[in-house]
Order: C-alpha cells, then sequence, then structure tokens
C-alpha cells in the first residue's frame, strides 16, 4: 500500500460482491483519523505489558517493528515510545 509513502492513496479490491468492483481513495491523515484509537491501544498494551511484568523500561534495548504495517508513520510512534520514556 503506497499510503504509507504518500499523502494518499486508492484501494481496489476485484470482484468484492457479486463482480462488483471496490475502489477507495483515502488521504494518509483520515487513514490515521479512522485507526487513531488502534494505534493508542498499542502503546497502551505495550504499557501494560511491562507493568505487568514488573519491568523497567531501561531493560528494552531494541524495538524492532517488522511487516507492512511497520511503516505506518503512527505505528512507528511506538519506537519514539521506548526513546522518550
Amino acid at each position: 500500500m503506497t499510503i504509507f509513502f504518500a499523502f494518499a492513496t486508492t484501494f481496489k479490491v476485484d470482484s468484492l460482491f457479486q463482480y462488483l468492483n471496490f475502489f477507495l481513495s483515502i488521504a494518509r491523515a483520515k487513514f490515521e483519523e479512522i485507526n487513531i484509537n488502534l494505534f493508542n491501544e498499542c502503546l497502551e498494551t505495550v504499557e501494560n505489558c511491562l507493568i505487568d511484568a514488573k519491568m523497567d523500561i531501561s531493560f528494552i534495548h531494541y524495538v524492532v517493528l517488522v511487516g507492512g504495517s511497520s511503516r505506518i508513520p503512527k505505528v512507528q510512534l511506538l519506537q519514539e515510545f521506548f526513546k522518550l520514556i
């Protein structure tokens, strides 16, 4: 998906329903707005894991994001989370 690199992209699904094709153009800002709760949940989950494990953030030496979604700028906030605390 080019949404990771561009300011907008078009999604296309061939034959989504009864041979009807689906097209959606979306700006990255809108994509991030729609998914902001998921991004925040991700950060909260990491925080809760550290708390549950009684682990200080200083024990984390590396954060490696993998997979296509790791290129989403808002997902990269996870790396910033570990740098800022």
